[in-house]
């Protein structure tokens, strides 16, 4: 059966399929084609669909959900990649990832000051950036920084440690909401990026 995985749950999905007398093995989309044919006999669908014709398809959605909240369970104190993740705004103030992209910037720009000899941009160049990896905790802290700038104007180099460190203390100050996998708060990796002119 073919169930499409984030996370590596299929162990516990196998469990519970075999709690319910269903043999599952992964395998491989595969399909034959004969002579005589007009369609093609592919297995994996077609045992898919058989299965859940006879059990219903939300049988199968709820054994996967629960098989994905005991794998969570079990590895409870693993960090997980933000895409895995349920939910994808993680600060407080925001619902969704565009708006906590929006916010973030403006909030830092509210009492981010320009160094009087920082060059901004010209026309179409590319925007400099500081980008911060971090790994948000079940508990919302967020912790494990690293911070690096990439400056289009060479002239700005000078001012990467401080730009590093702004943006790395802004971060830290904001405060942040667990990731959830299934409804169950996670630890997180996350990663922040501001854009200059």
């Amino acid at each position: 059966m073919g169930f499409d995985f984030d996370i590596n749950a299929e162990k516990e999905f196998s469990d519970l399929l075999r709690e319910n007398k269903i043999k599952y093995k992964s395998a491989t989309e595969s399909c034959v084609v004969y002579e005589n044919t007009q369609f093609e006999k592919c297995y994996p669908k077609e045992m898919n669909r058989l299965l859940e014709n006879k059990y219903g398809k939300p049988f199968f959605d709820s054994l996967k959900v629960l098989g994905i909240k005991q794998f969570v369970l079990k590895n409870k104190d693993s960090i997980f990649p933000f895409e895995v993740c349920d939910l994808t705004s993680r600060t407080t103030k925001t619902n969704d990832d565009r708006e906590q992209f929006d916010r973030l910037q403006k909030d830092y720009f509210s009492s981010f000051k320009y160094p009087k000899s920082y060059v901004k941009r010209k026309g179409d160049e590319s925007h400099s950036n500081t980008t911060t990896h971090f790994v948000i905790m079940k508990d919302g802290t967020a912790k494990d920084f690293t911070t690096e700038s990439s400056l289009v104007n060479t002239k700005n180099n000078i001012f990467e440690k401080s730009f590093n460190k702004s943006v790395e203390n802004y971060v830290k100050s904001l405060n942040w909401k667990p990731a959830l996998i299934k409804g169950i708060p996670v630890n997180s990796y996350m990663n922040v990026t501001i854009f200059y002119d």
